[in-house]
């Protein structure tokens, strides 16, 4: 019974893991088309953003948003993901 129990919170993690890689790739798709269309409408002429650094501006903070959903979600997930099973064991 206790080899079923930990194949199970193993393959629970590994699936935990492999979906915080999925919304990490969907982030990173997300953000780079966001900001083609961001960048050629402001070039166009259609937005006007000034100054003309401000347009970076959003850009570079979703960025590091970006840096720190890898670094608090997907680097760790294994470790969140085990945290939580011993917290709900306790």
């Amino acid at each position: 019974m206790a080899g079923a129990l930990e194949d199970y919170k193993r393959l629970l993690i590994e699936a935990h893991v492999e979906d915080q890689k999925e919304l990490f790739r969907l982030h990173v798709i997300i953000y780079i088309v966001v900001n083609i269309i961001w960048f050629a409408l402001n070039y166009m002429g259609s937005i006007k953003v000034e100054p003309m650094l401000a347009m970076w501006y959003s850009s570079f903070c979703w960025g590091l948003l970006i840096v720190f959903h890898w670094w608090s979600y997907v680097r760790n997930a294994e470790n969140i993901c085990k945290l939580k099973g011993e917290a709900t064991e306790s």
